[in-house]
């Protein structure tokens, strides 16, 4: 994971991996852990990300219950990211942007 931070503007900004499921979830926990400011936005790039499962949505909604007065975007996601996000209403929790423009292959 790339990460990059804004100390003057309390800001985080994580490019996810291109799966973003159990085995990631130790690494997704330090980052937070290793944070000592108040952050006011955190940005998560799905743009790499092809796969994603339950325990991302709980890694999600933890993120939240840390930095609950943070805005937090999830941005760049694919097709099927974007539907996984959408179908668990995290639009309501979340700033979920507009997910990137990749076809998707024809069900056979």
């Amino acid at each position: 994971m790339e990460i990059s931070t804004n100390p003057e503007h309390n800001f985080i900004n994580i490019d996810l991996p291109k799966s973003y499921d159990y085995s990631t979830v130790n690494e997704f926990y330090n980052i937070f852990r290793e944070v000592d400011m108040t952050l006011e936005r955190i940005d998560l790039n799905f743009a790499a990300t092809n796969y994603a499962d339950s325990s991302s949505l709980g890694m999600l909604l933890h993120i939240r219950d840390l930095f609950p007065d943070s805005q937090i975007r999830l941005f760049n996601c694919k097709p099927c990211i974007y539907r996984l996000f959408y179908i668990a209403k995290f639009a309501d929790i979340f700033v979920l942007e507009d997910h990137l423009d990749i076809p998707q292959p024809l069900a056979a």
